[in-house]
């Protein structure tokens, strides 16, 4: 049952009003599965992405919903989540800082040649040795991972533009 809540469910926000839409799409026109076989998992995954982050934090301060409905203990759920998140991201991001964990990589081709001879993207760095595991398949933590260390890479790149795009990969 891992990430098959109904798409829509469980006040999901924009994610769940998109994967519903697609849902419904497919379902009134088959041959759009060719387009989009799976939704609801994808779907999912980045609602669950969304609410271990500080914008399921800044969401669940934001609305009083679960305080005015009498459902405290979904609204301590909520902001469980989003605080261990956060909480994660800072640590993945000070790893990132240290070396530790990779994001994408640097834009520059060059400085991205040089960077792959001794880095792996998006990877853990395991320590004492110069071996790199890929964390990159293990939603929907690898993309609160991914977010802090191409973060931490754009700040050291010192780039906007980078920080934008970094942070839209993850």
């Amino acid at each position: 049952e891992t990430f098959q809540l109904p798409a829509g469910a469980d006040n999901q926000g924009i994610i769940g009003s998109v994967a519903k839409f697609s849902q419904d799409m497919t379902k009134a026109h088959p041959w759009m599965q060719l387009f989009a076989p799976f939704i609801r998992t994808p779907a999912n995954i980045a609602y669950q992405t969304v609410e271990r982050s500080p914008l399921g934090l800044l969401k669940t301060l934001a609305l009083d919903s679960w305080k005015k409905e009498g459902k405290k203990g979904d609204y301590s759920d909520h902001l469980a989540r989003a605080l261990m998140g956060t909480t994660a991201m800072t640590v993945f991001w000070s790893l990132a800082k240290q070396g530790m964990i990779t994001g994408s990589g640097p834009d520059d081709k060059e400085q991205r040649d040089n960077w792959r001879l001794t880095h792996e993207p998006n990877s853990v760095k395991i320590p004492g040795t110069d071996t790199w595991v890929s964390y990159d398949r293990m939603e929907p933590a690898s993309a609160l991972v991914k977010a802090a260390a191409n973060l931490a890479e754009a700040k050291k790149e010192r780039t906007h533009a980078g920080e934008v795009r970094k942070l839209a990969e993850s």
